[in-house]
């Protein structure tokens, strides 16, 4: 899929460069079984004998320059697909709204800061990541899983909570009853419009610092998204190599435990990890305690905060490929 994928570079609604990776014609789609003689397949390629690292595991992310560059099959390092990236992505930025929908001072901040931005300073062109022009951001993955999350719950409450009886006015009776409110319903409304302004990252783009991973730090860092969203079988465990899967297990949870689970087939594997990853403090069978906290506060690479001092760090290790398997090479409708 690596040598078939591509991407198509374009302009978004509001005018900002727009870029959908991980693309296959469906011309030049590999089927199921010709893939992988009738076999289940994950996401990423590599699924063969031999040991990964964790570290090894990083977001999916096109090098400048390597347009026709064959990938190196002794290369034993493991990428997220792009397809998975984007869905980690739009979970991500799902929890970063929930948590920023609670924090009228901070989104004030963001809104002050974008309207600087965009009208103030001439800056020209800017990673923008929220769409104050006057609509909600669309969020989407793969497996219009977003419905039914902590993050759609809270946000859900919250807006159940606004101020009622201002849809279906007209434009004058509107702004007039806006203006009646009180400070504190004014700030609930100005808190969710810009926090369901937030915009759609992929997490590959999370390896370069921006004004998301600020509002990130100022809601609290990593904890703002591990708190909202964990790795299931589903979502995360069955979308990468069973070795990638087995070694975070043994980093994170100790090698005693990744050698319980060496011989596991990949839906147990999944439903092993799943466990183990899951929120709360809860005791899981063949996991220490010490583990199980490691576990419950664990992120994909690039689904957390990024700070300057994680990116350098990581820049040397990136992994330039890029692989999707032909039944994710395009995004599903939002859910």
């Amino acid at each position: 899929i690596r040598v078939r994928a591509g991407c198509i570079v374009t302009i978004g609604d509001t005018g900002d460069l727009r870029i959908i990776k991980g693309l296959v014609k469906r011309d030049d789609e590999v089927t199921r079984s010709e893939h992988a003689g009738g076999e289940e397949i994950s996401d990423v390629q590599g699924q063969g004998s031999g040991g990964v690292s964790a570290s090894s595991i990083t977001p999916a992310r096109a090098a400048a320059g390597d347009g026709a560059a064959e990938p190196d099959p002794d290369d034993d390092s493991v990428c997220m697909s792009g397809v998975l990236c984007q869905d980690l992505g739009a979970h991500r930025t799902q929890c970063l709204q929930a948590a920023l929908v609670g924090d009228p001072d901070l989104a004030r901040d963001v809104l002050i800061y974008v309207l600087h931005a965009s009208v103030l300073s001439a800056r020209g062109y800017w990673d923008n990541p929220s769409e104050l022009t006057a609509r909600p951001a669309s969020l989407s993955s793969t497996l219009e899983d977003l419905g039914d999350t902590k993050p759609a719950r809270d946000l859900a409450a919250a807006l159940q909570a606004l101020p009622s009886g201002l849809a279906g006015l007209s434009v004058e009776a509107q702004f007039d009853a806006i203006r009646k409110l009180g400070a504190k319903e004014k700030a609930a409304l100005l808190t969710a419009s810009v926090a369901l302004s937030l915009k759609e990252r992929s997490i590959d783009q999370g390896r370069v610092p921006s004004l998301l991973d600020q509002i990130g730090i100022a809601l609290g860092g990593d904890a703002v998204v591990s708190s909202r969203w964990r790795p299931t079988a589903a979502n995360f465990w069955g979308r990468i190599p069973m070795r990638a899967a087995l070694a975070i297990g043994k980093e994170v949870l100790g090698d005693a435990w990744a050698e319980r689970h060496a011989r596991d087939k990949k839906p147990a594997l999944g439903q092993a990890l799943e466990a183990a990853f899951a929120a709360g403090a809860e005791p899981v069978d063949g996991v220490t305690p010490e583990a199980r906290t490691r576990a419950a506060g664990w992120l994909p690479p690039g689904m957390g905060v990024q700070t300057d001092s994680v990116a350098d760090a990581d820049a040397d290790d990136t992994n330039t490929s890029e692989a999707d398997e032909p039944e994710e090479a395009a995004p599903a409708a939002a859910a």
